[in-house]
């Protein structure tokens, strides 16, 4: 009979699993910063100035996102991004390059958490500890 290694009980499954998925999130946050544009800012005032003197511009489908209506807004409006075009003043995101940057990231963790639920308790901190530690 082989001489078979430890399992990890529920609980120790459920913590090294727990704790795997938070290092991908802090890693895939790092990613997503490092690949974001700066964004500009622009206060009140600046914004009520563009406004006036035609900087800033409303979105071509302004009208279909905002309703007025006895004094309540209806639709889809919760920033002013949605009506006014602030691409200038907004962080831009390369949504391509960042889904290729995180693609590594998540076929690590899934061969990792393949790895923690099939393997044995004595290879999952070290596991853990490696994947925190990688770069990506």
């Amino acid at each position: 009979m082989k001489n078979e290694a430890p399992r990890m009980s529920a609980l120790q499954m459920n913590h090294a699993l727990n704790r795997l998925s938070e290092i991908s999130n802090e890693k895939a946050e790092a990613i997503k910063a490092r690949l974001k544009g700066p964004a500009r800012e622009l206060t009140g005032k600046q914004f009520v100035t563009g406004v006036k003197n035609g900087s800033i511009k409303l979105r071509r489908d302004a009208a279909s996102r905002l309703v007025v209506s006895d004094n309540h807004y209806r639709g889809t409006l919760n920033y002013l991004t949605e009506v006014f075009d602030l691409k200038a003043y907004t962080s831009s995101d390369d949504n391509k390059k960042v889904e290729a940057a995180l693609k590594p990231l998540r076929a690590e963790m899934s061969v990792l958490k393949d790895k923690l639920i099939l393997g044995d308790s004595s290879d999952a901190l070290k596991l853990i500890e490696a994947f925190a530690a990688k770069k990506f």
